[in-house]
Formats: structure tokens, C-alpha cells, sequence
């Protein structure tokens, strides 16, 4: 199997992005100042990890659609992605829940938060580990990813490999185009943000399928790529000049958060801006896409640097503890306000972020895997591969 180069280095990048917007909004810098509009902008990155999710999960089962061959089993696939989110989210969740950073974990509704069910109730939503209400989403994802496979496979079955390549888009982007108008639906109209009356359905899996099948999409055209189809003229421009796509996305982000005029939890984003967003992410993501130009750019050299590529590895863990470590900051040392602080207080967070990160990653996730790879003694075809799941292919 061959790896899928730049997806380490480009989760590292989404979750910096997620990073320095946390602290720019505990230094008032997302909501005021020249800066705010970009700052308010750093949210987004969580729409570059449900870009980079629909692409990598998906990629497999694209594989075996087009080559005919059975689907990946479903149940490798629940353990795979059970042992890769739990471990290191528990050990997160307990210990902060012990220590006071995160509130509402030692009631009645734990099971909610150790069940990554508390965005369906939102008296639980904004609670536990607030970082944590995207991972609810990925899980509801990862569940009913092998149920839409099977229906895109049963489809596609008995056509040409180009008619199957079409079947999987069209029935995808329906799916979309159903998620995008369901925000409408919410909002009322194209710019106004999702009421907080209709939060937890914009926080689930329907409100922000779209950004999820951008990546589903690419998984189908990366494997017609593979097997010596043509793709859309435009699509390859695109992909051959890494920094205009790059280019295209911070201006696409920018739009979006003039658009949404103020800060909004990002779930609530009116039709127009998580639009742009869903557009943002796909731009930044698809450099990595397809691989032959990226390899001859200066783009790959970036995004697989060892450096990048080590902080993608434990980006997780950098995502599950910033927030609380930004905080205890805040307890201990006081941050002042305004832009200024900005920069000071992301490199502080980011180095805690990282010191963390690796923590987690060294000490919880990586032995964890090597444990279910230690009870994994059968593999047959019908499997998933290992390195499909860790971003590799």
C-alpha cells in the first residue's frame, strides 16, 4: 500500500489553526481589533479534519467499489476507530473531569460525555471537554460510514467504472446538497447563524454532512485517478498550483467570517459562511489529494517535513488538552487583552499543547494501538488495512 503523503502534516496544520483561535478568543482578539476577522477565522480548521476524515475513511471503500471487490469489514473497521478516539479521550476526560477542568463529568449525565453523546442534549453540549463536541460528530460519522458504503456499493454494482464513479458523486453530493438545505431550513435565510433552538441539529452529523462528503468526493476521484481515469481539467489546475489553492482557502475563510459578522459557535454558521468554509477546507486538503503534483511542489516538502509530520501524529492529543491548559494559564498567570497578547499567549499555549500532546500520544494512544494490533491475528480481504486508518493508503 502506498502512503498518502502531507495528511500528517496537514492535520497538524487544522489543529494549530483550532489552537490559535482558542487563544485569540480568550485574548478578546477573534471579537476585536484589526486582527479579528482572521482570528475569528481559525475556528474553521475543525472543517479541514472532517474534510480529511470523509477522504481517508472513505478511500478504502472507494477502492474496493472500483476495483469490485468486497467491502472492508465493518467490524475492523469499529475497532480501529474505537481504539484510535477513546483511550485518549477517557484519560483526557477523567483526568480533567478529577482535577476541575471540566465541568459537568461528575453527575448523573457521565455517560454522555464518556459516550461522546452530549451534543443531543444541550444542557450537556457545551460542557466536558468542549474541544470534544467535534469528535462527537466524527463518531456518528464513522457509524454510519460502512451503512452509506454499502448503499453506494449495491449501486454502483454492474456499472462501468465511470458510471460507479458518478453514481458515488451524485448520491454524495444529494446528500450535501440535503445537509446545506437543512441549514437553511434552520436559519431562516442564507446569512442569519442557526437560532439556539435548532443548536444540537446543526452540531450533529446533518448539519454538517457537506463538509464530510468534500472529502468523500475526493476519495472517489482519487481512486478514478489511480486507476488511469481523467478528472476534471479544472480539478487538476487546481491541485497542480498548491498556493493558489492555499490562497483561495484564506480568502474563502476571510469571506466567511465577514459573512457571519461576529463570533459564532461554529456549528451555528449561517448557509453562506459554512458554504465558504466547506469550500476553504476542501481547497486546503486537496493538494494532498493527488500526489503527482504535489510531489514536484514546494508544498510537499512543507506539509512532510519531519517536523509537521511529527505534530500530526500527535495532533490529537494537542486537540484534546489545549482549551483546559489555555485556561489553567489564564488561572495562574492572568492573560491580558487585546492583540498584543495574542501572539504571546499562542506560543504558551502551543508549547503546552505540544509537551501534551506527545504525552498522550507516547504514553496512551500509541499503546493502545500496539495492544489491538497485538490481539489482531487474522487478516483476510475483507479487512481493513491497517495504514488506511492511520493516514496512510
Amino acid at each position: 500500500m502506498r502512503r498518502l503523503d502531507g495528511f500528517d502534516g496537514l492535520r497538524a496544520l487544522a489543529a494549530m489553526l483550532v489552537i490559535a483561535y482558542h487563544a485569540g478568543s480568550l485574548a478578546g482578539a477573534s471579537s476585536a481589533g484589526p486582527l479579528w476577522m482572521m482570528v475569528a477565522a481559525l475556528k474553521a480548521g475543525v472543517a479541514v479534519f472532517f474534510v480529511i476524515s470523509g477522504f481517508l475513511l472513505y478511500l478504502p471503500y472507494a477502492r474496493a467499489i472500483r476495483a469490485g471487490r468486497p467491502l472492508p469489514d465493518w467490524r475492523e473497521f469499529a475497532r480501529r476507530r474505537a481504539i484510535r478516539i477513546l483511550p485518549g479521550y477517557w484519560v483526557a476526560l477523567a483526568v480533567l473531569a478529577a482535577i476541575g477542568l471540566a465541568d459537568g463529568v461528575l453527575t448523573p449525565d457521565w455517560w454522555r460525555f464518556f459516550g461522546l453523546a452530549q451534543i443531543y442534549d444541550p444542557s450537556t453540549l457545551f460542557k466536558g471537554l468542549g474541544v470534544a463536541w467535534s469528535l462527537c460528530t466524527e463518531l456518528t460519522f464513522y457509524a454510519m460510514l460502512p451503512a452509506l458504503s454499502w448503499a453506494l456499493a449495491r449501486l454502483a454494482r454492474g456499472r462501468s467504472a465511470g458510471e460507479a464513479t458518478r453514481v458515488q458523486l451524485d448520491l454524495v453530493a444529494a446528500l450535501a446538497l440535503g445537509s446545506l438545505a437543512l441549514r437553511l431550513f434552520m436559519a431562516g435565510s442564507a446569512l442569519a447563524p442557526v437560532p439556539d433552538a435548532h443548536v444540537v441539529l446543526a452540531t450533529s452529523l446533518p448539519g454538517l454532512f457537506d463538509w464530510f462528503a468534500v472529502g468523500i468526493a475526493f476519495a472517489v476521484l482519487r481512486t478514478a485517478w489511480e486507476t488511469g481515469s481523467t478528472l476534471p481539467a479544472a480539478l487538476q489546475a487546481l491541485a497542480r498550483r498548491p498556493g493558489r489553492c492555499w490562497l483561495g482557502a484564506t480568502v474563502l475563510y476571510l469571506l466567511a467570517a465577514a459573512a457571519q459578522r461576529g463570533e459564532f459557535f461554529l456549528p451555528s454558521y449561517g448557509l453562506a459562511a459554512h458554504f465558504a468554509i466547506g469550500l476553504a477546507a476542501g481547497l486546503l486538503v486537496l493538494p494532498a489529494v493527488l500526489p503527482a503534483p504535489l510531489q514536484r511542489s514546494r508544498t510537499r516538502s512543507f506539509l512532510c517535513s519531519r517536523a509537521l509530520t511529527w505534530l500530526g501524529t500527535i495532533s490529537y492529543g494537542m486537540y484534546l488538552w489545549h482549551v483546559p491548559f489555555l485556561h489553567l494559564i489564564d488561572q495562574w498567570a492572568g492573560v491580558p487583552r487585546g492583540v498584543p497578547a495574542f501572539a504571546g499567549l499562542l506560543a504558551a499555549t502551543l508549547a503546552g499543547a505540544i509537551c501534551l500532546g506527545a504525552a498522550s500520544w507516547y504514553l496512551v494512544e500509541r499503546p493502545a494501538q500496539r495492544w489491538l494490533r497485538s490481539r489482531r491475528t487474522v487478516i483476510d480481504d475483507r479487512r481493513l488495512p491497517v495504514e488506511a486508518l492511520e493516514g496512510h493508503a
